[in-house]
């Protein structure tokens, strides 16, 4: 089966397409719920205060020199 250079533009466009509209659908899907929920545990809390200080501490350490 032979096709057009048309042809198979029209089908990569539609391919492309179809995956935007994909991951569209994944963007939306309720994850701030989920992220909030999460937040909301004192364990969750406690490691992103573990992962973040540190960062912070010499974000401003090196902005006072």
């Amino acid at each position: 089966m032979k096709i057009t250079k048309s042809e198979l533009k029209q089908m990569i466009k539609e391919e492309l397409q179809q995956t935007i509209a994909q991951e569209q659908q994944l963007d939306e899907a309720p994850i701030l719920p989920l992220i909030m929920s999460a937040l909301k545990n004192p364990a969750v809390q406690k490691m992103l205060m573990d992962m973040l200080m540190p960062m912070i501490e010499k974000a401003m350490a090196s902005n006072d020199k």
